[in-house]
């Protein structure tokens, strides 16, 4: 992600200046696992508190709340000031950056099992019905996980319980249950289909509007498209050369998933120009470059049109 996370998070500016000028309330939300967060001393941080065959969660998964429409003007513009020069500084533009918040792995289906909590809570204080929840990603969710226990012919390990992802139990069928709802179906668990699987099902189990955005290359959308849409194969190659980027509805897990170029749109210095005096620049020239970056245009509009007539 760490090469594709300057363009994932313009396309997030995209949609949280949208929510502004629309009045659409909205929270903007980073999930996180990785070796910065764990903490190897805590002895309670490889216990797992979930029950036997439930799916796991990790001790590393973080989720954070980056940006609010509850924050007035100044304190978003802030949030969103940091949150720039942190994804700036980590991708090798000789700046400090926080280490807590580096990266680890994909944690996207643990953080759609937040869903149900983030929303609930977002429609009582906005009072709110409709939601659309929108997920920026370069790629597939990690595995998904449920806690095993060992048996008795295990010896000295008999009765344990520990995390085990779903593609490494050979001969064992999945089925998922909501006990919320009592809607279950059997899932695959096959790792490249862990996205689609675990979107599909929350959306039969909810009743928001899920949306995918997704950084990737020509041949990895290729790879999707055979393996979601292959009959669409023509028509998504001539979208994707004329209009930079793609659409995959219902059959990728979300109600639309969009796929746009991984290259060429975050990297260069053609879209913020930091003007140094050292080596290093200081914060108020990088705030200088944030705020003049701020208000010119975006390269890549595509992306938002769509989305808007999904949501409309």
């Amino acid at each position: 992600m760490q090469t594709q996370l300057l363009d994932t998070l313009k396309q997030t500016f995209n949609l949280v200046w949208f929510c502004q000028k629309s009045g659409i309330p909205f929270r903007v939300y980073a999930f996180q696992s990785g070796f910065s967060s764990y903490n190897y001393n805590d002895p309670a941080a490889s216990e797992i508190n979930q029950k036997v065959n439930e799916l796991a969660i990790g001790n590393d998964f973080r989720l954070f709340e980056f940006f609010s429409s509850r924050q007035n003007k100044q304190s978003l513009e802030k949030s969103m000031q940091l949150v720039y020069a942190q994804v700036f500084a980590m991708g090798g533009w000789r700046l400090s950056y926080y280490q807590d918040y580096t990266l680890g792995g994909t944690p996207l289906a643990e953080a759609i099992y937040c869903t149900r909590n983030i929303v609930s809570n977002l429609k009582k204080v906005e009072r709110v019905s409709k939601v659309n929840v929108i997920c920026l990603t370069d790629g597939e969710a990690n595995p998904m996980s449920y806690v095993h226990q060992f048996e008795d012919d295990h010896n000295y390990r008999a009765g344990e319980t520990t995390s085990q992802y779903l593609c490494h139990a050979r001969g064992k069928v999945f089925i998922l249950r909501d006990p919320k709802t009592g809607y279950s179906r059997k899932i695959s668990s096959h790792p490249y289909d862990t996205t689609k699987e675990i979107v599909s099902f929350y959306r039969e189990i909810t009743n928001y509007n899920w949306v995918g955005i997704r950084l990737c290359s020509k041949s990895e959308l290729g790879r999707l498209v055979r393996e979601f849409s292959y009959e669409e194969t023509a028509s998504i190659d001539k979208q994707w050369r004329k209009e930079r980027y793609a659409s995959i509805k219902e059959r990728a897990g979300f109600t639309e998933a969009f796929y746009m170029p991984d290259k060429n749109t975050g990297l260069g210095t053609q879209d913020l120009e930091v003007k140094s005096k050292a080596e290093v620049a200081t914060k108020a020239e990088l705030t200088r470059a944030f705020k003049k970056h701020m208000g010119s245009k975006m390269t890549n509009k595509t992306i938002l049109n769509a989305f808007i007539e999904q949501i409309a």
